[in-house]
């Protein structure tokens, strides 16, 4: 568990200046421009784009927290393996089932980022001050990767759900 009860400490973790995170904070909204992709349907993905200082912040939030977070085996996007590297957990299993919660990323809010990050030790403060500098309009921003890291909670209510003999090693 990673206990920062101040923004100093957050300060001191990500190697940014109180300063800044404050003013980062206050100007966040203004921080992003817009991108419109098409989707393999051919529907429109809109994304909000950080600006290079409040991306780099983000990173920085993201490699510094991720590191604390402990994921359950059968999480497959753990930081420094390959896709090749999961997929060979799986040879010589009689079975293997693979899971897509439809809609994962954009169910998550920015309120269910702050109950977590204070579930794993941050004080309000900084758990708010997190999640309004990984948020946009009350979502969260980043890779998805960092996204399924931070928030495997969700997944892990409906894994537990499943028969045991599913999640043996």
């Amino acid at each position: 568990m990673l206990k920062i009860n101040h923004l100093s400490q957050l300060s001191n973790l990500i190697k940014t200046p109180v300063s800044v995170i404050r003013e980062l904070i206050k100007v966040r909204q203004n921080l992003y421009r817009l991108k419109v992709e098409k989707k393999k349907d051919g529907s429109d993905r809109i994304l909000h784009i950080p600006s290079p200082e409040l991306k780099t912040t983000q990173k920085k939030i993201n490699r510094n927290i991720s590191n604390f977070l402990k994921l359950p085996s059968y999480i497959h996007s753990q930081s420094g393996h390959s896709h090749v590297h999961h997929a060979m957990s799986h040879i010589g299993r009689p079975m293997v089932y693979v899971f897509d919660i439809e809609d994962f990323f954009p169910s998550i809010t920015g309120r269910m980022l702050k109950k977590i990050l204070m579930k794993h030790g941050m004080s309000e403060i900084v758990a708010n001050s997190i999640t309004k500098l990984c948020t946009y309009s009350g979502f969260p921003q980043g890779r998805k990767k960092n996204l399924l890291e931070i928030f495997f909670h969700k997944e892990h209510r409906l894994v537990q759900h499943l028969p045991q003999w599913l999640l043996q090693e």
